[in-house]
C-alpha cells in the first residue's frame, strides 16, 4: 500500500502506474486513496482502457446520474419503464441494481437525485413526472400537467422542494413538491423544449433549450412571475437574462439548429450545448457568443469520428475540476475533450462582417456579425466498447470511472485502472462491432422483453438510422 501512496503523490509514468495497480485490490483502498488515484490517473494520461458492464435494464438506457456528495449511488432509467438504483462504491464486477421503481407507462428520459439522496425524480414519454422515495419504496407522487413527452427534469440545488421540467409540449414548468401536485409557473414557447437545468452556484438561475435553436439563461423570479398561481410567459418576452447565439451560417444560408441539451460546469461559469448535426458548443455563462466548439477527425468511409445526427444526447462536465467535457456519439464511442482556459478561448475567437472572406465552413452568426470560435478538434480520450449509439456519459466526481449508456441495455463502466487482479481481457480496447448492412436489417413489432441480453433488432434499427443519416448528407 505504501507503493500506491508514493505513486499517487508522484506518478512517474502510465506504465508504472498501471503495473502497480494491476497488483492492487481496489476493494481495500480507502476513499481518500481512491481520490488520490483519480488525480494520479489523470496526470499520467490513463486511457480508461478497462471496462465492465452493469446489467439490469431490459431495453435502451436513456438517463444516468450520480447521487450528490460521495456519488455512491447511480440512478438510471430507460425504455423498459423502470428506474434502477445502483451502489457503485462496491464491487463493480458483481454490481446488481439495489432498488427498482416502476410506475411509468412509456420510455423514461430523465432521472435525478435531490440533494439529500433520499428522493429521485423521473420523467418520460408518458407525460408523467414521478417522485420516488428511496426509503419507502411504496410511496411515490405523480405530477401531471404536461401534454406531451417530458424530456428533462432538474431539482433546485438550493431548495429540494422545487424542480423544473422541460417538455415536448413547448413548456418549461416550475413545480413545488409541497403544493398538491400543482404547477407553480410555466414558460411557453413555439418549439419543443428539450432541456432545463439550474445553475449549481447561482441561486434562482437556470437555463433552457429547445429544438428551435434557443438557449436562454433565466431567473425564476422573472421567468415565473409572482401574483398568480399559474402564469404563462412567452419565450419571446424579455423575461430572461441572456439569449445565446446559436444561429449557424454557411454560404450565406442561416439555420437555427436543434439543441439536444445544455449543461453547466461545476462552478457555474461555463455551459455547453449539444447541438444536433453540429458540434458541442461552449459558452461563458454571461457572454452570449460561443467561445469554443469540440470536434474530432471524421472518416466518412468507416463512419468513425464524433457525430450527433440520430438521437438526443446529454453531455456533462467532469474530471478533477470539471475541466473536461464528455459526450456520446453516433459512432458508438464516448468523446472527452479538455476545456481550454478562458484566456485562450477569448483570444482565439474571431469576428468578421465581411462574408466574402469566409470559406465553405459552418460559422455562427449574430445579426451581420460572423463568429468563429476556437475549435478543439483533438479529444483527450476516446472510449470504445459500445455496440451502438451512446447517448450519455458521466464522470464519477471522486474516482477515475466513467459511466456511459445509450441504445444498448447495459451501462458501461470505463476505468483508468484494473477492476481486479484478474483484469486482463479488458486492457485491450475492443473495436465497435461492424454495423449491419441495409439488406441485413428486418423489423418486427416488439414490446421490450424482460431479458438483459441485447436485442439485435434494436441494434439493427439504429444502424439503419445512422446509415440513412449518412446517405442524405
Amino acid at each position: 500500500m505504501s507503493d500506491v501512496i508514493s505513486l499517487t503523490k508522484s506518478p512517474s509514468s502510465k506504465k508504472g502506474f498501471v503495473s502497480l495497480l494491476e497488483k492492487t485490490n481496489l476493494s481495500v483502498i480507502q476513499p481518500k486513496m481512491k481520490k488520490d488515484l483519480y488525480y494520479a490517473a489523470i496526470k499520467v494520461g490513463g486511457n480508461f482502457e478497462f471496462s465492465r458492464n452493469l446489467k439490469g435494464h431490459f431495453s435502451c438506457v436513456n438517463a444516468i446520474n450520480f447521487s450528490n456528495g460521495d456519488a455512491r449511488l447511480l440512478v438510471s432509467g430507460g425504455d423498459d419503464r423502470r428506474v434502477l438504483i445502483w451502489d457503485v462504491h462496491g464491487d463493480i464486477e458483481n454490481t446488481k441494481p439495489k432498488k427498482c421503481f416502476k410506475g411509468h407507462h412509456g420510455n423514461i428520459f430523465g432521472t435525478v437525485f435531490d440533494s439529500t439522496n433520499r428522493h429521485v425524480l423521473s420523467c418520460g414519454n408518458d407525460k408523467l413526472i414521478i417522485y420516488h422515495d428511496l426509503e419507502h419504496e411504496s410511496v411515490s407522487k405523480t405530477f401531471l400537467g404536461h401534454e406531451d413527452a417530458v424530456h428533462s427534469i432538474a431539482f433546485d440545488p438550493f431548495n429540494d422542494n422545487l424542480f423544473l421540467s422541460a417538455s415536448q409540449d413547448g413548456t418549461v414548468k416550475l413545480w413545488d413538491i409541497r403544493c398538491n401536485f400543482q404547477c407553480q409557473g410555466e414558460i411557453k414557447g413555439f418549439a419543443q423544449m428539450t432541456h432545463a437545468q439550474f445553475s449549481p452556484t447561482v441561486e434562482k438561475q437556470f437555463v433552457t433549450s429547445n429544438d428551435g435553436g434557443d438557449i436562454i439563461l433565466r431567473d425564476t423570479r422573472t421567468a415565473f412571475k409572482s401574483g398568480e398561481p399559474l402564469l404563462t410567459t412567452s419565450s419571446s418576452s424579455k423575461d430572461f437574462l441572456l439569449k445565446y447565439v446559436t444561429t449557424l451560417t454557411r454560404n450565406s444560408r442561416n439555420v437555427k439548429p436543434d439543441i439536444s441539451s445544455v449543461a453547466f460546469n461545476p462552478s457555474g461559469t461555463l455551459l455547453c450545448a449539444i447541438i444536433n448535426h453540429y458540434r458541442p458548443t461552449l459558452y461563458n455563462v454571461f457572454d452570449e457568443k460561443p467561445l469554443c466548439t469540440f470536434s474530432s477527425d471524421y472518416d466518412f468511409e468507416t463512419q468513425i469520428g464524433y457525430k450527433n445526427d440520430c438521437t438526443f444526447k446529454q453531455g456533462y462536465f467532469g474530471g478533477p475540476d470539471g475541466d473536461y467535457f464528455l459526450c456520446g456519439s453516433d459512432d458508438f464511442r464516448v468523446y472527452i475533450w479538455k476545456v481550454p482556459d478562458i484566456e485562450t478561448m477569448i483570444n482565439e475567437r474571431s469576428f468578421t462582417k465581411n462574408l466574402d472572406d469566409l470559406d465553405d465552413e459552418i460559422y455562427f452568426i449574430d445579426d451581420d456579425m460572423v463568429i468563429d470560435p476556437l475549435n478543439n478538434s483533438t479529444p483527450q480520450y476516446v472510449l470504445n466498447g459500445h455496440r451502438s449509439i451512446v447517448n450519455s456519459a458521466i464522470w464519477h466526481p471522486h474516482v477515475p470511472l466513467i459511466f456511459s449508456s445509450g441504445v444498448e441495455k447495459i451501462i458501461k463502466v470505463h476505468s483508468a485502472f484494473p477492476f481486479s487482479n484478474k483484469d486482463c481481457e479488458s486492457k485491450i480496447p475492443q473495436p465497435p462491432r461492424s454495423r449491419f448492412r441495409r439488406g441485413e436489417i428486418s423489423f418486427r413489432a416488439n414490446e421490450y422483453e424482460e431479458n438483459m441480453e441485447e436485442d439485435l433488432s434494436t441494434l439493427k434499427f439504429f444502424d439503419l438510422m445512422v446509415c440513412y443519416k449518412n446517405l442524405i448528407k
